[in-house]
């Protein structure tokens, strides 16, 4: 029993030596895919109010599939290219979309806090920032 416990340790010593190696840095933080939502539907008024960005990543980097609604039914669903760096995220929506333009968050404690670079009701105010958890999807 003594034995395998021995090389149970130096087979973990010998992975971290490599990971060392290799420049392994455990201090960088992993980027969390999935769902980030604050999409819900307003009983007192009928509105489906919000946004869904659902953050995947691919064989050509990270990828956002975004949809929003503002009242109506939701958008149809727009999937763009994401620069992912560190926690910060960023991407860009066509101008024929219902939140046209630069999308700039951070990714902190299972949510992402971020928003558009332009308000698109009001193009002179500055964009409205989203408070958007990890969750399940509006539509689970």
């Amino acid at each position: 029993m003594k034995y395998l416990i021995n090389i149970k340790f130096f087979i973990l010593l010998f992975i971290c030596l490599l990971n060392a190696e290799a420049g392994v840095n455990t201090n960088v933080p992993q980027v969390r895919t999935g769902v980030y939502s604050n999409m819900y539907y307003n009983e007192d008024a009928g509105d489906l109010l919000g946004i869904e960005i659902f953050l995947v990543k691919s064989t050509n980097g990270y990828m956002v599939v975004f949809q929003g609604a503002e009242g109506g039914p939701a958008s149809v669903p727009i999937v763009v290219s994401a620069q992912v760096i560190k926690n910060k995220i960023t991407f860009v929506l066509p101008e024929n979309s219902i939140f046209p333009g630069t999308f700039t968050g951070y990714i902190q404690n299972s949510r992402i806090v971020g928003g558009f670079d332009k308000n698109y009701l009001n193009p002179s105010a500055p964009g409205t920032v989203f408070i958007l958890p990890r969750k399940k999807s509006y539509w689970q």
